[in-house]
C-alpha cells in the first residue's frame, strides 16, 4: 500500500491543535518509509538531473535568440522545476516529526499548490501556442498536451478557495492580523492539504510526458530564425 492509499483509508480530520495529527504520518512513517524515502531519492535524482538538461538547453535557446524555441523549453522548465518543489514539500510534510514543522510546510504546500495551478495554464499560453504554430507540431500532440493541462485548472477550480485562505493569511503573511494567522494555522487539515499535493503531484505526472512529447517533436525542428 503506498501513502496515496494509506491516507486515503483513513477519515480522521486532524488540525494542528489535536493529538491524533501525529497518527497517520507515524503509521506512514512505520510502515514504508524506507522503501518510500528510496523510491522519493531516486524520482528526484531524476527530476534534477532532467533539470539540469532543460536549463541547459533553455538557455542555449535564450543566447542564440531562437525565441520559438526558448517559448517550448522555458514553459517546460518551469513545469518540471514546480514538480520537483511540490514532491519535497509533499515528501517533508509526510515524514516530518515536528508539530509545528509539519503546520509550516503543509502552509507552504498549500501556497505552493495555489501557485502552481493558478500559474501554469498562463505559463503554456500565448507564447507557447504561437511557437506551436511556429513549429508546426501536430494536433494529436496539442490535444493530448492540452487535454492534461485542463487537470490542472479543474483543481484549480475545486480548490482555490481553500487554498486561498491559506496562502493569504498564513503562507504569503497578507494579513496582518496575528489573532486570525494563528487561528487559520490551528485549523489547517494537515491530511488534506497532504492529498491535495499528492492530487496535484499525480496530475503533472501526466502533463509531464505530454509536454516531453512535444519537446521531442519540436527538438526535431529547425529553428526559423535560422531561416530569415
Amino acid at each position: 500500500m503506498g501513502y496515496t492509499e494509506i491516507i486515503q483509508s483513513n477519515s480522521s480530520y486532524a488540525t494542528m491543535n489535536q493529538d491524533v495529527t501525529l497518527a497517520l504520518f507515524d503509521r506512514l512513517a512505520a510502515l514504508e518509509q524506507a522503501a518510500l524515502t528510496d523510491s522519493f531519492a531516486k524520482r528526484h535524482k531524476v527530476i534534477a538531473e532532467t533539470n539540469d538538461i532543460m536549463l541547459a538547453t533553455a538557455s542555449e535557446c535564450r543566447r542564440r535568440n531562437w525565441k520559438i524555441h526558448t517559448a517550448i523549453w522555458n514553459p517546460c522548465l518551469f513545469l518540471n522545476t514546480v514538480a520537483f518543489d511540490l514532491s519535497y514539500l509533499a515528501y517533508e510534510l509526510a515524514y516530518e516529526e515536528d508539530q509545528w514543522k509539519r503546520g509550516l510546510t503543509a502552509r507552504h504546500l498549500a501556497t505552493l499548490l495555489f501557485e502552481i495551478a493558478e500559474d501554469l495554464p498562463q505559463v503554456f499560453g500565448k507564447d507557447f501556442n504561437k511557437a506551436l504554430d511556429a513549429l508546426a507540431v501536430g494536433s494529436d500532440l496539442r490535444d493530448s498536451f492540452r487535454s492534461q493541462l485542463k487537470s490542472v485548472s479543474k483543481f484549480w477550480a475545486n480548490h482555490r478557495e481553500e487554498l486561498k485562505q491559506i496562502r493569504t493569511v498564513c503562507g504569503a503573511h497578507r494579513d496582518h492580523d496575528a489573532i486570525l494567522l494563528l487561528q487559520t494555522i490551528d485549523q489547517i487539515d494537515l491530511f488534506k492539504i497532504l492529498q491535495l499535493g499528492i492530487s496535484l503531484d499525480a496530475t503533472l505526472n501526466k502533463v509531464g510526458p505530454a509536454a516531453q512529447a512535444i519537446i521531442a517533436y519540436t527538438s526535431t525542428v529547425q529553428p526559423p530564425e535560422l531561416t530569415k
